[in-house]
């Protein structure tokens, strides 16, 4: 780790897994986790990068990536990496209840990038700048993360 270190600028830290209640959220497969550790680390920096371990560089020249940090040109959430299909595929369609910003899937049961399903990025890499945007986008993943951790949203296949 002291190697690590010293070649670049990152921090190791130990997640308190213990604030986590349900047994879902702290199943490491679940990825429920994720949120509250994105929470964690947004309430401390202005401008972070989320990296998964099953992210693979192609190249070490991450320039379009900070290039806009440094320069203070950067959206407030970015996940430049796309999945390669649109969120009906990937999406239940009991969740768009939930989340209000898609409301046509019954009308268009269509599984091609058009205007009504909308493409899918990975939350495997994504950049946080702290913005009212992102302040906003933080407190719905958070409170649906604490809804799931209260079993007030179903395990799939429940309903």
């Amino acid at each position: 780790m002291n190697e690590i270190k010293s070649i670049c600028n990152l921090e190791w830290r130990i997640f308190n897994f213990t604030q986590m209640v349900d047994d879902r959220v702290r199943d490491l497969k679940s990825y429920a986790w994720k949120i509250f550790v994105i929470a964690q680390i947004f309430s401390e920096f202005d401008t972070f990068v989320w990296v998964d371990t099953s992210i693979f560089f192609e190249s070490n020249n991450l320039a379009k990536f900070l290039g806009p940090i440094q320069s203070g040109k950067i959206g407030p959430v970015l996940m430049p990496s796309y999945t390669g299909h649109g969120m009906n595929r990937a999406t239940h369609p009991g969740m768009y209840d939930f989340l209000p910003f898609y409301t046509n899937y019954e009308a268009n049961k269509t599984y091609e990038l058009t205007s009504n399903d909308p493409p899918q990025f990975e939350a495997l890499f994504i950049i946080v700048h702290k913005s009212e945007e992102s302040r906003q986008l933080m407190k719905w993943f958070d409170l649906d993360g604490f809804k799931h951790q209260k079993n007030q949203i179903p395990k799939m296949g429940t309903n």
